[in-house]
């Protein structure tokens, strides 16, 4: 959940845009309950408040589910999408904007950022070779796979070999700056116990 001040009296926030490989869970409605608690509080403050959530319609586990189920990927999407918008009508939750991935108010604000960040030169093509859990959606080190070559997270589920070209973001471009900023503002990463994390992340 992220949230973000513009100014004093304007208060931005955002549950994550969450993943439609199936219907909702407690997973989504406990964060979904707190930023509406947040965005409430906040309201009740005079705030003029933007609360958004959403869907994520995209990646090889939502087209391998719609496959499994006789369906193409967006057909599928359309079908457990209202199932979001319905549990959230029963929890009385608040939110100002319902945002989709694919939703042609989504796109072209993602084409002008992915824009800007091609036109400066951080983003950059490389072969990624590797086991890749499609559950997880990321490469596994070997090391953290099971002895039967499965992710410890989905015990039932194979790693796959991986031999591909990716995209990249060149994060290490900016890691003083980013240690910097964390060293001259203490609270900009919150839960501080999530500092640390935060730190090792950026320095790997």
């Amino acid at each position: 959940m992220n949230n973000h001040q513009h100014n004093k009296n304007q208060f931005a926030l955002t549950t994550p845009l969450y993943y439609v490989n199936d219907v909702p869970h407690m997973g989504s409605a406990y964060p979904t309950m707190v930023a509406d608690a947040i965005a409430r509080f906040q309201r009740l403050r005079g705030l003029s408040v933007l609360f958004i959530t959403g869907t994520d319609e995209h990646g090889q586990k939502i087209q391998r589910t719609a496959e499994a189920k006789g369906l193409d990927p967006q057909s599928y999407c359309n079908e457990i999408v209202p199932s979001f918008k319905s549990l959230w009508d029963k929890l009385n939750i608040q939110y100002d904007r319902f945002s989709r991935t694919n939703s042609p108010r989504h796109e072209p604000i993602v084409r002008e950022f992915y824009q800007r960040v091609w036109d400066k030169g951080d983003i950059y093509l490389d072969r990624q070779q590797g086991w890749y859990c499609v559950a997880c959606e990321e490469f596994k080190e070997e090391r953290e796979l099971l002895e039967d070559g499965c992710c410890p997270l989905h015990p039932n589920k194979k790693a796959e070999w991986r031999d591909e070209e990716n995209y990249f973001f060149k994060l290490s471009k900016y890691q003083q700056q980013l240690e910097n900023l964390y060293k001259v503002k203490q609270g900009f990463i919150q839960p501080v116990t999530r500092r640390n994390e935060v730190l090792n992340f950026v320095r790997q």
